[in-house]
């Protein structure tokens, strides 16, 4: 997430294609585990959906932060006070704006629709226990920190927050809050991604088919046998990104100028409104599909998904003119005043 304002779909001239390729790829695993996650909740869950979207798990939310922190190093030697308007004042914005917007979107939805648990019960656990746009406020929390730390040895913060990853990975230490759990989880990725830009954009650009054939297969190889001891744990949830991590990376770094990965690209440059605008998308297309049956629950998680994807683009485009929704109104009123 680098521009968060919404896009229009437009050819890439100098953008890195592979990094917008990347960012579209996490979105769509994101919506994809939702919607299985919806579809489950109406009994239309299949078997065979339910182990994919297991198995990406060791590249959805890494890949999705590893690409956020590849510009943020640049952004960790700025003025203070640029800093905390660029970054800690964008996403602390973009957090509570988006998660005031679902509290009361679940609290309206729970009194329509009658839930037995109440508005107020469904609007607190929005709140405090299971944020939808949590990411943005992880987002704000590791660029505070990397800030902080950012006079120690690259090396250290890495090992510091991957000793960290695994405690919270085995659930050896916990908050007894879901996103301030996956935030001890996924910093390592962030950091990863922060401090091994230039790695990162090496392997991109060197790999081979045969590299993506070979990592690839020692990937699977390693997700079959975490899947038949256990997923939980180190081995599910760290290890097995530092082999889906590089395939998937030299897999689309291959794939990033083919037509086939085009629409992933324009995803990719409209990050933001995808993420805050596809969980009603998903919800509201899950309900409507709940009654169907026969072949339905065959297809469901990916059509579901890519329903609430086109959605969520379209509700890019209609609310694009609406800058507060996208960037904090202190950066627009000063970008105003040097006009």
């Amino acid at each position: 997430m680098t521009d968060l304002r919404p896009t229009a779909v437009a050819s890439v001239t100098t953008r890195e294609t592979w990094i917008d390729v990347a960012k579209g790829a996490a979105i769509v695993l994101v919506v994809l585990r939702h919607s299985q996650d919806a579809v489950n909740d109406h009994g239309q869950g299949v078997a065979a959906w339910n182990l994919l979207n297991d198995s990406l798990a060791s590249v959805r939310m890494p890949l999705f932060f590893l690409v956020s922190g590849l510009f943020a190093a640049r952004a960790l030697q700025a003025p203070l006070a640029r800093f905390g308007r660029s970054k800690l004042a964008h996403f602390g914005w973009l957090f509570a704006l988006w998660a005031g917007v679902y509290v009361i979107g679940y609290a309206v939805w729970a009194a329509v629709t009658r839930q037995p648990e109440g508005a107020w019960w469904w609007a607190t656990e929005a709140a405090a226990k299971d944020s939808t746009p949590w990411y943005l406020l992880a987002l704000a929390v590791f660029f505070a920190l990397a800030r902080a730390a950012r006079s120690l040895p690259p090396t250290a913060q890495l090992a510091t927050t991957g000793a960290v990853s695994a405690l919270f990975a085995t659930e050896t230490v916990t908050t007894g809050v879901w996103m301030f759990d996956r935030m001890g989880h996924y910093a390592v990725f962030f950091l990863a991604g922060c401090y091994g830009s230039s790695l990162v954009r090496a392997w991109v650009s060197r790999t081979s088919w045969w590299t993506v054939a070979g990592v690839g297969a020692a990937w699977a190889g390693a997700g079959v046998v975490v899947a038949v001891v256990g997923r939980d744990g180190v081995a599910g949830d760290l290890v097995l990104p530092l082999l889906g991590l590089p395939a998937a990376l030299a897999l689309l770094g291959r794939l990033q100028h083919a037509r086939v990965v085009a629409p992933l690209a324009v995803l990719g440059r409209n990050t933001l409104p995808v993420y805050v605008l596809h969980f009603v998308a998903v919800l509201a297309v899950a309900e409507l599909t709940a009654g169907w049956g026969g072949w339905w629950p065959l297809v469901a998680a990916p059509l579901v998904a890519s329903a609430a994807l086109a959605l969520a683009l379209a509700g890019a485009r209609a609310l694009r003119p609406v800058s507060w929704l996208w960037v904090v109104p202190v950066s627009q009123r000063r970008a105003a005043s040097r006009a």
